[in-house]
């Protein structure tokens, strides 16, 4: 599990949406500022909903903006 992740930080300077799941440190680290999937990432059922979110995500349904922000 992440204890911090540093990626998450360097996508919030870079003004980059990060999409993740929410286990370990994330939830902190990247909290509001990005897409939060729960669950572990390698599961269809995870892979299933990040497709949603970004198909939500194009569609405009999510202010990415304001998470960007």
């Amino acid at each position: 599990m992440e204890t911090f992740c540093i990626s998450a930080l360097e996508a919030a300077l870079t003004k980059c949406l990060p999409i993740t799941n929410d286990l370990g440190a994330l939830k902190n680290t990247v909290g509001d500022r990005g897409v939060m999937i729960k669950g572990e990432q390698i599961t269809k059922e995870w892979m299933d909903e990040c497709i949603v979110k970004i198909l939500d995500i194009l569609d405009g349904k999510i202010d990415t903006q304001t998470l960007i922000d």
